[in-house]
């Protein structure tokens, strides 16, 4: 899965999606092919909010409209059933919170895999 997602390059092999040779070189095209990893160990920054944790690294745009994403992250969270307030601190969250927080992030990219 590591290597699947970016973080590890493959010693042998070949990665196909959708009939097609996929080169994985960086988590970044993994996210371009719009493949989603969960972790088994949480890959969240402790002192940032939900909203934050959940959009880094996803956008290089200079301009955010953090407001925008909070709405629109919270409509993913609702439509699956998640009552997530996206203002929280992640480091204050319980454990069981924080998974919910990394099964956002994989939504809120759209990862088809």
């Amino acid at each position: 899965m590591n290597i699947f997602s970016g973080i590890y390059q493959p010693d042998s092999g070949q990665i196909y999606l959708q009939n097609k040779l996929a080169d994985i070189t960086s988590t970044q095209t993994a996210m371009k092919l719009v493949i989603g990893m969960i972790y088994k160990h949480f890959m969240l920054v402790p002192q940032l909010t939900v909203s934050e944790n959940i959009i880094l690294g996803s956008s290089y745009k200079w301009r955010l409209n953090l407001r925008k994403k909070q709405m629109k992250l919270t409509r993913i969270a609702q439509s699956y059933g998640m009552e997530i307030d996206p203002c929280a601190i992640v480091g204050n969250l319980p454990v069981g919170v924080q998974q919910r927080v990394q099964i956002l992030k994989v939504l809120y990219r759209q990862a088809n895999i």
